[in-house]
């Protein structure tokens, strides 16, 4: 009996200790934060985040390493939470039009791919591609036959906001470089036939806007902020909206309390979470804004590590990866953070009377 005592006392000290080391004590509830991980090989930005359920890993797909013609990022770069490292993959892009593309995560059959959209080079490029390209982690293999290129009519344009519903990819709004934004919503799904695979929705944004940052939520996709544009300057607003691609309908909900543009929304606990973004002085910003669908409410998150713009950005419904981007200077950044919630965060087991009693 005494043998038993002295093991689970053991035990105890040894789980208040690390209870003490990772700040979780008497309440047992982790604290959520921001997280710095690991740099990635080179600066990036305008690149798009996508988290593949499939294999639980994060990927930063396209992007470019500096505003000069060439610094495209034709290969995706893969971060494992599990093991906390970035590398490259080596599955070549299609082309060099690979910065500020549509993507999601789209099935066929039984098997997931990474679907991307659109995009443009650096340099100051004055054009853009249609083309549609999926990508298979898992392989690391990328194709384009069978995929159906983007049907937006105006030529050079920059897909605006995006977001899966019911396994469909849905493209709100976009820029025609040097021209004007657009208020056309678009609707594709990869299990159609070349042909049929895309179709120009009904319903239009109220205000055209490029630079969306959008969300789906549910079956329902939510907006908030996004660019207007009067050449050559890109404006950010406060319009948010929400999209029901079932009934084609779009509505306004309560605006972003600031202007936002070129940045991501993301999903997290069935709310939308804008991240950071802004061009206009003094954007960029690191304010989080989190909206609630039930209430219809807005409010503040915790911030960014740093203030940033055109980074890539992807959640798993709990933690947010976030990676690249421009700070405030503007300088392309190769830092990447993780956002975890409290229920993201593991809470060490504490031993029980039961436990003292085992048996190695």
């Amino acid at each position: 009996m005494r043998e038993s005592q002295l093991r689970f006392t053991r035990l105890l000290a040894l789980t208040v200790s690390g209870l003490l080391a990772s700040g979780q004590f008497l309440s047992g509830a982790p604290v959520a934060s921001w997280s710095s991980s690991p740099d990635l090989p080179t600066e990036l930005i305008r690149a798009t985040g996508v988290y593949f359920p499939a294999n639980g890993r994060f990927y930063a797909m396209g992007g470019r390493m500096s505003d000069a013609f060439g610094s495209e990022m034709t290969a995706p770069y893969e971060y494992n939470p599990k093991t906390n490292t970035w590398k490259f993959k080596t599955a070549p892009l299609p082309d060099n039009q690979v910065c500020n593309m549509a993507c999601g995560v789209l099935s066929v059959g039984r098997t997931p791919y990474i679907y991307c959209v659109g995009g443009t080079t650096g340099g100051g490029a004055m054009t853009a591609t249609k083309r549609a390209f999926r990508y298979n982690p898992v392989t690391d293999i990328i194709e384009t036959v069978g995929i159906e290129p983007w049907n937006e009519s105006a030529p050079n344009t920059v897909p605006g906001g995006f977001a899966v519903v019911q396994n469909k990819l849905y493209i709100m709004g976009g820029l025609t470089i040097g021209h004007e934004v657009t208020n056309r919503i678009f609707e594709f799904t990869p299990e159609n036939s070349p042909g049929s695979q895309w179709t120009q929705k009904s319903a239009t944004l109220p205000v055209a806007l490029a630079y969306i940052p959008a969300a789906a939520v549910g079956n329902l996709i939510f907006t908030a902020g996004g660019s207007t544009f009067v050449p050559c300057n890109l404006t950010e607003t406060t319009n948010s909206y929400v999209y029901d691609p079932v009934k084609d309908s779009i509505s306004l909900i309560a605006n972003i309390p600031r202007a936002t543009g070129e940045t991501h929304a993301v999903s997290v606990a069935n709310e939308m979470w804008v991240l950071g973004g802004g061009r206009t002085a003094p954007q960029p910003s690191s304010e989080v804004n989190i909206y609630n669908p039930s209430t219809g409410q807005w409010r503040v998150g915790l911030p960014l590590s740093t203030s940033q713009r055109n980074f890539a950005a992807a959640s798993d419904g709990a933690r947010v990866f976030l990676a690249g981007g421009y700070n405030s200077t503007p300088a392309p950044l190769k830092t990447s953070q993780v956002y975890l919630s409290s229920s993201s965060i593991p809470v060490p087991a504490v031993a029980t009377e039961k436990d003292s009693t085992a048996r190695p």
